[in-house]
């Protein structure tokens, strides 16, 4: 199975943005050229999935098909009339935070002293979903900068790989992106006030029992 060198993959795209109204970073895959580019929706997926929109070399397609039986067993509902989606979505995004040590209380040196990485990963199966669903194949993440002593957080950098696998066949067509966030304030983390929330105190209730005491004469 192979893709062809001029193919419907090249339009596979991803996009990764923040959003400044939501404090939010958005990503997700695309597919089209130029001005036509919109998300990998579930209509177009459909049409990658039926070959449609054919992204490998279909001459190959019916060896390939093969193992149909055992794909279903693997990754059906158990209703032998629902065919699930050979092509899913694995997004993977890295979040490094780098922090500079405080050199006084206005401002801190330009040298990266400390950095840490958060890893997320999560799959986006087509199979089942509805126009109802609504748009399940945007993912959205909010950071959060944990607190350093004497260190300011100076930069978010945001590394996004999409894969579009092929769950039949092994294909994989990879796309990455990156972001950096000079101005990462916005998404310190802030404590939550509840000076107002009512304090319930609980007690432990003992149930009641019957005691036999013996009296001496």
């Amino acid at each position: 199975m192979s893709i062809y060198p001029e193919s419907n993959a090249n339009n596979i795209g991803i996009k990764l943005y923040e959003d400044v109204n939501t404090h939010s970073i958005i990503y997700y895959p695309t597919y089209g050229d130029g001005l036509n580019v919109e998300p990998l929706n579930l209509e177009i997926m459909a049409k990658i999935d039926d070959g449609e929109i054919p992204l490998i070399n279909y001459s190959e397609y019916d060896s390939a098909n093969d193992g149909m039986d055992e794909f279903i067993e693997m990754y059906g509902n158990g209703d032998i009339n629902s065919i699930p989606c050979k092509w899913i979505v694995i997004n993977e995004l890295a979040v490094t935070y780098n922090y500079a040590r405080i050199l006084n209380t206005n401002q801190s040196n330009n040298a990266t002293e400390e950095s840490y990485t958060d890893f997320f990963t999560n799959t986006i199966d087509y199979t089942d979903k509805k126009l109802e669903d609504g748009d399940f194949y945007i993912t959205k993440f909010v950071p959060y900068i944990k607190e350093r002593l004497n260190m300011n957080c100076k930069s978010i950098v945001i590394q996004y790989n999409c894969h579009l696998y092929n769950r039949m066949n092994n294909i994989d067509i990879v796309r990455s992106a990156s972001m950096v966030i000079s101005n990462p304030y916005k998404y310190v983390l802030t404590q939550i006030d509840t000076k107002n929330v009512i304090n319930y105190k609980i007690v432990n209730k003992m149930e009641k029992s019957n005691i036999n005491v013996s009296i001496p004469n």
